[in-house]
């Protein structure tokens, strides 16, 4: 055998190993089993009031469990508001990428470990604002996870889609959150983080 042709094999090889590494990974993540009420917690993990009387609120959920498990999606999500419910969205929806929802120490995770959704409000929207707000993950359906909120009136916004890494919350391209810098940092969800 030449040189030329032992080289030729050994490229197709890493080509083909190089091509197949998406599909494992996909693979495995697929194996991962999708997240159970019991498993999960929510969290506000950050409020922040970028002006024009807008807020966003930053949500974690929170694996208690000491198991992997996933999630895709958007949450559907209600403020409760006399009684009444006012739908920001009505219907979970499992679709999109799934995300991987590690397991959290007793209290904290790490921000590029961090799944989460936002909730964005405006005081010129009419009507009283939420005192409490209901969120139904994608796949739990028979859950409901019940939350203060102390921001603007929701109505109209529906949560974003489930993601991860909090780096990538929209409200940190132009508020600073105190302890919300680097590459990587803890996220204490036992404390909301006031942003501005």
């Amino acid at each position: 055998m030449s040189v030329l042709t032992l080289r030729f094999k050994s490229l197709f090889l890493v080509s083909i190993g190089i091509l197949a590494l998406p599909i494992y990974a996909s693979t495995a993540s697929t194996k991962i089993p999708y997240c159970s009420a019991e498993q999960l917690a929510i969290y506000q993990i950050a409020s922040d009031h970028p002006g024009m009387m807008k807020s966003r609120t930053l949500y974690g959920v929170i694996n208690t469990s000491q198991k992997s498990c996933r999630l895709n999606g958007s949450p559907a999500a209600w403020g409760i508001r006399n009684q009444e419910k006012i739908y920001l969205s009505k219907v979970a929806q499992q679709n999109g990428p799934s995300v991987l929802v590690e397991p959290a120490t007793k209290d904290s995770i790490s921000s590029d470990k961090l799944v989460w959704f936002s909730i964005d409000g405006s005081a010129a929207v009419d009507g009283a604002p939420f005192k409490t707000i209901q969120i139904m993950l994608p796949g739990i359906a028979n859950h409901i996870y019940t939350l203060p909120y102390n921001d603007y009136n929701a109505v109209g916004n529906s949560p974003s889609p489930l993601q991860k890494n909090a780096a990538l919350w929209d409200a940190l391209e132009n508020d600073a959150c105190p302890g919300f810098s680097g590459k990587v940092w803890p996220i204490y969800f036992t404390k909301t983080v006031d942003c501005g």
